[in-house]
């Protein structure tokens, strides 16, 4: 029984060999010489990775010798030397490698239903993403993270994208959701020590129970509002009972009491439309604040101020606080807005009449503009002078200077 080399054209690349799914059993083919062959008499014999196998099992089909060695090949290349030997000692060896490929990922298993997670003070949630989650696989897991953006999690369902790669640097991807819940009530903070009110001239109070009341909340104060029974208040203690919801309806109340006393404050009556103040030379009004305000109290009314701030005034809209005080010592105030114009064009100076020369062309092409200059009490915003035609033909030529303040106010004055 003669093992043939193999010839030109079946080389060791191209040599048939077979490995089976779980890489633990190479079976290899081998021409022989002579159609009888007795596969008994055959020794057939590789090195694997510099170890010694004999073969599990061998057979012969025609003119083809199989033998079937059981070996754990991992990934990578795999050199392997195999020798037929037959009855008579004739040898015949072929080398070749076997090279495994690892091209399957990981296998990532996330949470089917994660259980949601509540925001802390910041209004975020800051879970741990890899809780739950693991990977395997054929070779080993390299690496496993889960990610979010953005993190930490705003509320809602936020989805986490979870990444496993192998040491071969196949990678899988396999993504869940986790829902983030605002389980914070809102905080309130009212007056500890709230004004005491007067009565108004019904003998009730009707104060802004809001005042002085906030409300903060990790994801935001979808309402705040406070009530008492019953409202306008009597004289006497009140409670106030104050209620904030959140965005997630969470919802949180607080109490004060506020005191009302039994006083009626005076009665102003101020400008619904005052007319507006002009500027003097300065660029401010200076007028009487009091002007059209009329103060009532029914004991009497002993001391009416209006202020404002600053002044006198600049131009614009100014709010004036009016107050009355009567002879009880309980004021009032009210307040109204009084309009500030600008009514004072530019001071526009311009030079007196001069020559100039003509150039080549006949004509002269002058700064119009030199020695012309505007001030204003709130502001110059453009200057400029022209003539019609220019440049400027031989005899007197007329220039027009015109002047705009912030206001809009115009002056205009013309030099030849």
């Amino acid at each position: 029984l003669n093992p043939v080399i193999p010839p030109d054209g079946f080389t060791p690349d191209t040599l048939p060999y077979t490995l089976d799914p779980l890489l633990s059993t190479l079976t290899v083919t081998w021409p022989i010489d002579g159609s009888d062959a007795d596969a008994t008499s055959v020794i057939f014999e590789c090195t694997i990775a510099g170890t010694s196998v004999f073969p599990d099992s061998q057979s012969v089909d025609g003119d083809l010798f199989s033998a079937t060695f059981s070996y754990d090949f991992g990934v990578g290349v795999t050199p392997v030397s195999c020798a037929v030997t037959d009855g008579n000692g004739n040898t015949a060896t072929v080398t070749f490698d076997v090279e495994v490929f690892d091209v399957t990922g990981p296998e990532i298993s996330v949470p089917a239903a994660p259980a949601p997670a509540s925001t802390d003070a910041t209004g975020f949630a800051s879970p741990d993403l890899d809780a739950g989650v693991s990977a395997t696989d054929n070779v080993g897991v390299a690496s496993l993270g889960c990610s979010a953006s953005p993190y930490p999690l705003p509320v809602g369902p936020n989805l986490v994208t979870c990444t496993a790669a192998d040491g071969s640097g196949n990678t899988t991807i396999a993504t869940y959701t986790i829902t983030v819940l605002d389980a914070t009530a809102p905080e309130i903070s009212v007056p500890a020590a709230p004004p005491t009110v007067s009565t108004d001239a019904t003998g009730f109070a009707s104060p802004d129970l809001d005042a002085g009341v906030s409300a903060t909340d990790n994801v935001g104060v979808a309402s705040l509002s406070c009530s008492a029974s019953p409202y306008p208040l009597p004289v006497g203690s009140n409670q106030v009972t104050c209620t904030a919801e959140d965005e997630a309806g969470n919802t949180t109340t607080a109490t004060y009491t506020i005191t009302v006393v039994d006083a009626t404050a005076p009665e102003i009556l101020v400008p619904t439309a005052p007319p507006p103040v002009p500027t003097d030379a300065t660029g401010f009004a200076s007028p009487d604040l009091k002007t059209g305000v009329v103060a009532n109290d029914n004991v009497g009314v002993v001391d009416l101020s209006c202020t404002v701030t600053p002044y006198p005034l600049p131009a614009g809209s100014h709010l004036v606080t009016c107050i009355a005080t009567d002879a009880a010592g309980n004021s009032a105030t009210a307040s109204y807005t009084i309009t500030v114009v600008d009514a004072t064009a530019p001071l526009l100076v311009v030079p007196a009449d001069f020559s100039f020369d003509t150039d080549a062309t006949g004509s002269a092409s002058p700064d119009l503009e030199a020695g012309v200059s505007a001030a204003d009490n709130t502001g110059v915003a453009s200057l400029s002078c022209s003539a019609s035609p220019y440049p400027l033909p031989v005899g007197p030529n007329l220039v027009t200077c015109t002047a705009v303040d912030i206001a809009g106010n115009i002056a205009t004055a013309t030099y030849t």
